[in-house]
């Protein structure tokens, strides 16, 4: 065998070893980010249903934490919503928003909230202001709770841009 031929091959074999040693600490590295946000997202989830079990009314179906916002530029806020299931049986519920500015969004989970019957849970939704949003704007969003695949209940939630 060539001494070339040698050198290539071993050149070869430890471009291989760093390959796969790099690909493994970047798993890892991506692995604890997921976790991260795992556990940041059942904490957010934590903090709403402890919030709308001291907040919401026993009369309510859907409770809003905070119904005029004020929010900079550029600027984002969680929002507790609770909702009551009162039946029958326990069913998913979902949270969307939309708001009359293209400027400010609601941003809300993909993921849906099994709440049992006669129970309430609570829902984290963020409103999220546009960088380019004008100080003094004022708009509604309309912050909507589905049960299932079907409308539950819906409130009306005021931004002002500060």
């Amino acid at each position: 065998m060539k001494k070339g031929a040698i050198e290539l091959s071993m050149t070869t074999i430890i471009v291989i070893i760093l390959g796969v040693v790099l690909l493994s600490l970047g798993l890892v590295f991506v692995q604890g980010i997921f976790k991260k946000i795992t556990t940041i997202s059942d904490q957010a989830f934590l903090v709403a249903d402890e919030e709308i079990r001291s907040k919401m009314g026993s009369d309510e179906l859907f409770y809003i934490g905070g119904k005029n916002i004020e929010l900079g530029a550029g600027k984002s806020i969680t929002i507790n919503t609770g909702i009551r299931n009162v039946g029958p049986g326990s069913t998913e519920f979902k949270i969307t928003g939309v708001c009359e500015n293209n400027k400010i969004t609601v941003v809300s989970s993909n993921t849906a909230k099994t709440i049992k019957e006669g129970d309430k849970g609570g829902i984290p939704i963020i409103i999220q202001v546009d960088k380019t949003a004008i100080p003094g704007d004022i708009t509604t969003c309309s912050i909507k709770a589905f049960k299932g695949s079907s409308s539950y209940a819906d409130e009306i939630i005021v931004v002002t841009v500060k």
